[in-house]
């Protein structure tokens, strides 16, 4: 039996549970960076090693042979052996469950006696429910009990869904948002929260930049309090520390920076340093300036390459959706 889950925390608790098997931590950080299309699993592990290595989190190579050892895994034991896929409700988790299933199925590994499903978004008894770490070894076992099946309609939904984060085109992206009657009951609430990454049509902001930025604009200076605060203010917390710090790290580059950093900025030193709003980060708030008109732009968004600012698709907060360039809203 192979237990495939979100990370290394997750990873090592259902190992200390005692039920048995093999367990396979997905590791990678769809929401942000290069998704496209139409590549196969191993193309697309190389350009996200590639991407992963960009951000300093690791050595290109073996990043690169980490994905592949990850795929080669999953393939093993989809061939002859049963899979259960542990996964939580947020954005982080819900990408890598439609990755993972829409491989399933591509390759015809589809089968409801020999893959099953574990998705929460709370435990009775756990308060301010996060993820599968905030649980400990016997509450794994009593989960554990309780996998279901994995039904064809839950995996054609994963596959249409994983077709439409990778493709190049806006609509589709925001047609997974649109969609009320999903076979995946989280993956609705977790797209929107996606495209809400997506800059704003107010000023260029994305959801996260917006709020990390007025909280240094209102003088937190601490990355790690301006982290638990990002964290207190999601409903479904899916960004770790690393990621976390890339938005600020992001903030601060080019000609035209939004908040300076002062301290070392690699990712293992950012608790140390002093974050600071610059006179057009508080412009981009004031709505004097539009950021990425002001900064330009060069961002993945699952398949879509924003580059173009004046062609950029944006989100609209009151409108609760994307605004393409071109398209009637």
């Amino acid at each position: 039996m192979l237990h495939v889950t979100n990370g290394d925390s997750a990873a090592d608790l259902i190992l200390r549970s005692g039920i048995g098997g093999s367990v396979l931590p997905w590791r990678d950080v769809l929401h942000i960076g290069p998704v496209p299309g139409k590549l196969s699993i191993r193309e697309l592990s190389e350009k996200r090693a590639a991407f992963l290595a960009s951000l300093g989190w690791g050595i290109r190579e073996e990043l690169a042979q980490s994905l592949r050892l990850r795929n080669s895994t999953l393939r093993t034991h989809a061939e002859e052996d049963e899979v259960v896929l542990w996964f939580e409700h947020d954005l982080y988790d819900q990408l890598q469950l439609i990755q993972i299933l829409a491989w399933l199925i591509e390759n015809k590994y589809c089968s409801p006696q020999r893959q099953f499903l574990i998705c929460i978004d709370r435990y009775p008894g756990v308060r301010s429910f996060r993820g599968l770490g905030d649980l400990n070894p016997a509450q794994i076992r009593h989960l554990f009990d309780t996998r279901k099946p994995i039904n064809l309609p839950q995996f054609h939904a994963a596959a249409d869904a994983w077709a439409c984060f990778t493709s190049s085109k806006p609509g589709r992206h925001q047609a997974v948002a649109d969609n009320l009657n999903i076979e995946l009951p989280f993956l609705q609430a977790a797209y929107r929260r996606f495209l809400q990454e997506w800059p704003s049509v107010h000023n260029g902001l994305s959801r996260t930049e917006g709020h990390a930025l007025r909280l240094i604009a209102d003088g937190v200076s601490d990355p790690t309090e301006i982290l638990h605060a990002h964290w207190a203010n999601e409903r479904a917390p899916f960004m770790g520390d690393w990621t976390f710090w890339e938005v600020i790290l992001d903030m601060a580059r080019g000609g035209y920076p939004l908040v300076t950093i002062e301290g070392d900025k690699a990712p293992e030193g950012f608790r140390n340093v002093s974050v600071s709003a610059t006179p057009e980060g508080l412009a981009v708030l004031g709505g004097d300036e539009d950021a990425i008109t002001l900064r330009g732009i060069d961002r993945w968004y699952g398949g879509y390459h924003a580059i173009r600012p004046e062609e950029t698709s944006r989100w609209d907060p009151k409108q609760g959706r994307l605004q393409v360039p071109g398209v009637d809203s």
